[in-house]
């Protein structure tokens, strides 16, 4: 295509989306971001680290152990391989964000001007503040598959018969299954959003009695799914290793969920953060019901908002409270907005007062707490690590030779990405934590500590309940060599 055909609109845009996803991540991924030093987060840092030891030819699972699935490691790798530092990855963060924004924007158009489209884009950025913690999470890269899924719903939810027969593209349902793939490929919950808006869609067909295109959909939805789900488990195969890939992806994940709860809600301030986080979620619940009761047309459409709100919801309010899972809806608002300004144009004035007025509210709302969420994390950024400094002091204490042979127990695996090494053994952090999920997994850690092979352990208040598992290991076989306050860094006897 000759470029000075394309139409200066559509390269006004795509240069617009580029610039704010550019300085989006800039400003507000502190752990990637080629404009911060020292900022550190558990999540990004494993990630990172899992990352540069793909690239260095070790394996997931079998020489270092994590509780998500594989493809965020791969992403992560293939972002180091591109400059062997972070700016790889900032680069794919970049690019995941335009192609969010992109369908974000693509939702918007159906309803609004290009004008008003692309301001609705900027109220998006500040809609993601709302859950966007020092970047480099999973729900970043599970984003750029959920806004075309809800930009194709939504399109779908606008047309849904075909020569007057209800009919649905299976093209869209193959999108919803990858949607699925790749959630199980990271965390399997990430989809329960599509997922709830697939069950709408089945169901629909079900009572229009069209098996035909039903069976074409899960056919589609299922050739999406496997076309994610299988490379990984051939390639794990081939390694000898699927098992350990199922077990850290899905089989260890049942017990962490059964295990989640709503996370540190014990006063006023918990409770207004929570609110805030998971905002979209059940305001779309509540729009998906107000679509069903004053607009008749949109029924359909309403019915299916609900669920996605409430299968969303109901996830948050059980996910430990992380405030990051809240990304997911961050494309609903298009679904929000674009609702109540169908609302708004009924013949009715009291839908359309009515309309306007929760528009009004839920964007005030929006605008608000984004912006002030931005300038609080921007200040906390600009603060490193605060255990940075003590971090690279106990490391300067292991000899170079041996830092091959260093563990940390029960401390945040950021000392490993500090110090640009791999834990020892392949459970490299929050030991206890895991060896109270499954006798299993107690096992398998206390065997890995008895063979000694770690010639330096640090840990975290030693004297503390949290060390007990490996305590009788510790004292057999270890002496204290430095302390610090909080830490002992144990070295193995002669």
């Amino acid at each position: 295509m000759n470029i000075m055909n394309v139409d200066k609109t559509k390269l006004f845009l795509w240069g617009f989306l580029v610039v704010v996803c550019f300085f989006f991540v800039s400003f507000f991924s502190g752990t990637t971001s080629p404009f911060y030093n020292n900022s550190y987060t558990t999540d990004s840092s494993v990630y990172m680290m899992l990352g540069r030891a793909v690239v260095e030819g070790k394996l997931p699972y079998v020489d270092i152990w994590e509780l998500k699935g594989p493809a965020i490691f791969y992403i992560e790798a293939f972002g180091y391989w591109l400059t062997y530092s972070k700016l790889g990855i900032f680069m794919i963060q970049v690019i995941c964000l335009y192609i969010t924004f992109y369908f974000v924007y693509r939702t918007f158009r159906i309803e609004f001007s290009i004008g008003k489209s692309i301001l609705l884009v900027f109220f998006s950025c500040l809609s993601l503040c709302l859950n966007y913690q020092d970047g480099n999470l999973i729900e970043e890269y599970t984003l750029p598959l959920i806004a075309p899924s809800i930009f194709l719903l939504y399109k779908w939810s606008k047309c849904p018969l075909r020569n007057n027969i209800p009919r649905h593209n299976p093209y869209y349902a193959a999108l919803y299954g990858i949607v699925l793939g790749f959630s199980l490929m990271t965390r399997l919950t990430d989809a329960l959003g599509i997922c709830a808006a697939v069950m709408v869609i089945a169901i629909y067909l079900i009572i229009k009695g069209q098996w035909n295109n039903l069976l074409q959909n899960v056919f589609a939805y299922l050739c999406g799914f496997v076309s994610v789900v299988i490379p990984f488990c051939l390639y794990f195969y081939a390694k000898g290793a699927l098992y350990e890939m199922w077990y850290g992806t899905f089989i260890f994940n049942l017990s962490y969920t059964a295990e989640s709860s709503t996370g540190g809600i014990s006063d006023l301030s918990s409770f207004r953060g929570f609110l805030v986080a998971f905002f979209n979620s059940y305001t779309l619940f509540f729009i998906g019901l107000i679509t069903i009761l004053f607009n008749k047309n949109r029924r359909l459409a309403g019915t299916m908002w609900m669920a996605m709100g409430a299968f969303l919801f109901a996830w948050f309010i059980n996910s430990n409270g992380y405030a990051h899972y809240g990304m997911l809806a961050m494309p609903c608002l298009c679904l929000i907005i674009n609702e109540l300004y169908l609302l708004e144009r009924e013949t009715y004035a009291i839908k359309q007062i009515f309309a306007k007025t929760v528009l009004a509210i839920y964007m005030l709302i929006i605008v608000f707490f984004g912006t002030w969420i931005s300038f609080t994390q921007y200040q906390k950024r600009h603060n490193p690590f605060k255990e940075y400094t003590l971090f690279t002091e106990i490391l300067s204490k292991i000899p170079s030779q041996d830092r091959d042979k260093f563990i940390a127990y029960n401390i945040s695996p950021i000392i490993y990405e500090i110090g640009d090494l791999y834990p020892c053994y392949k459970y490299g952090g929050s030991q206890d934590w895991l060896m109270g999920m499954s006798k299993e997994q107690y096992g398998r850690i206390y065997e890995e500590f008895l063979t000694c092979r770690a010639k330096w352990i640090l840990v975290a208040n030693p004297n503390d309940k949290f060390c007990v598992n490996i305590s009788p290991i510790l004292y057999t076989h270890y002496k204290p060599a430095y302390r610090w306050d909080g830490y002992v860094l144990y070295n193995l006897k002669d």
